[in-house]
């Protein structure tokens, strides 16, 4: 069968096997898009260089696996099997639980590279809870922050990477007073960073919009304070 926007699988088994495979599915999909508690390898990809940990993170590989859930929740079983089966909720709580978690984690950590690969795996839980309400706002907001997350954190590894490489620094308590040393590249995290923490009129405040607008649509409002919440917690960690 192909992909169909709404699914092709609805009638052609039981909610039990539908289930069976939804949950199969999120636990490959799960591993690659970095959703806890199935999140352990990314942290641990901080050893590479930075090249590649922007890769990791930005492009090649996390983002096969938030891509993958799209496809698979909207486009393989649909939202009206996943409401069937109530994996709509437990999908969007899992999402809303590493959204939270992963702005905490990332608020204590004091290393810059591995601050940002907790930033990553909240970031990526948009795509999923987007996902999981699977209104078309929702979808619309978690595809266009697949492209939008890309470009703002490969912008701020490859910050960090100058930082490191120019003045030998990966704490962020080492960061103060480097906007003289190095506007430029401060000026850039600073972009970055905004947009990310889904500052009005840029990038990242898009997509989470519109996953908020779907949040409703789907009669589901309490995502819409997950969103608020962790939107706090992005400025607090970057700021």
């Amino acid at each position: 069968s192909e992909f169909v926007p709404g699914g092709f699988l609805a009638g052609r088994t039981s909610d039990v096997a539908m289930a069976v495979g939804f949950a199969a599915f999120m636990l490959g999909l799960g591993v690659k898009a970095a959703l806890m508690p199935l999140h352990g390898w990314l942290p641990a990809a901080m050893a590479a260089p930075t090249p590649v940990s922007a890769l990791l993170h930005a492009v090649a590989v996390v983002k096969a696996g938030a891509f993958g859930v799209v496809r698979v929740t909207g486009f393989v079983f649909g939202v009206d099997v996943l409401r069937a089966i109530n994996a709509d909720v437990v999908l969007a709580v899992a999402a809303s639980v590493t959204i939270v978690v992963a702005s905490i984690r990332a608020l204590g950590e004091r290393n810059l590279k591995r601050r940002l690969a907790y930033s990553t795996i909240g970031q990526l839980s948009y795509i999923v809870l987007g996902s999981a309400l699977g209104t078309v706002a929702a979808l619309t907001g978690a595809i266009f922050h697949i492209a939008a997350h890309a470009f703002m954190k490969i912008a701020l590894f490859f910050c960090a990477g100058a930082i490191h490489v120019q003045v030998q620094r990966n704490n962020v308590d080492e960061l103060d007073g480097l906007g003289k040393q190095m506007p430029v590249t401060l000026g850039a995290f600073m972009i970055g960073a905004c947009g990310l923490a889904g500052i009005p009129l840029l990038a990242g405040f898009i997509g989470k919009w519109q996953i908020g607008v779907g949040a409703v649509d789907a009669g589901y409002p309490v995502f819409v304070v997950v969103l608020v919440v962790s939107g706090l917690f992005n400025i607090a960690y970057f700021f």
